[in-house]
């Protein structure tokens, strides 16, 4: 199975003309990323969030990495979630937290526009990842405003995930980055999958 993602993996990259991964230094995109350097790829990484928790730092430092980041155009609450909104282009890419009990301030931050020029964006999304607001499953590909949207990971479940961290001997520290406040913008379940056609 890691040697067809890897397969597939490389095709999409000769095929990019302008690459990027999206990487949380979760378990999914750290395999992303271990497969990209077994490639030989070097490409940007854009990390989705507003810093790297003190977890990561071991990875970041063994791996050499930078990761460049960039606020979300909006942040608001959909039931026990916090969805921050990130400019593709003119498009939006919605990314998932739950809310923890413990939440920490995080406010709405605002981003008019940001210059997208990625032809694919790798990312580690499985099919078998079960999120609450979303009623239906992505295909492996998918183009989101300028860019492809390409899962290599697509058919693992969570455990080979986890089995190919520990075989690959993959510095992965398992962190909680889910802690938002809860006093954000309250927008219903059916605006939001209107929304993003979900």
């Amino acid at each position: 199975m890691i040697d067809e993602a890897k397969k597939y993996l490389g095709n999409a990259l000769a095929h990019s003309k302008n690459p990027v991964a999206l990487i949380s230094l979760g378990k999914d995109s750290l395999l992303l990323l271990y497969l990209l350097r077994e490639l030989g790829a070097s490409i940007p990484l854009i990390w989705f969030r507003d810093k790297a928790p003190q977890e990561t730092f071991r990875v970041i430092k063994e791996w050499g990495l930078t990761l460049y980041s960039y606020p979300p155009a909006v942040r608001y609450k959909v039931e026990n979630s916090v969805v921050s909104e990130y400019s593709i282009g003119d498009a939006r890419l919605p990314v998932i937290r739950d809310i923890s009990d413990e939440g920490q301030q995080v406010g709405t931050n605002t981003l008019a526009y940001f210059h997208y020029s990625f032809d694919t964006t790798f990312y580690g999304y499985k099919a078998s990842d079960e999120i609450s607001l979303v009623s239906r499953t992505f295909e492996p590909e998918f183009q989101l405003g300028p860019t492809r949207m390409v899962a290599p990971l697509y058919h693992f479940t969570d455990d080979e995930v986890l089995q190919m961290i520990e075989d690959f001997a993959i510095p992965y520290e398992p962190f909680n980055d889910d802690a938002l406040d809860c006093s954000l913008p309250i927008v219903p379940i059916e605006t939001f999958r209107q929304r993003f056609s979900l």
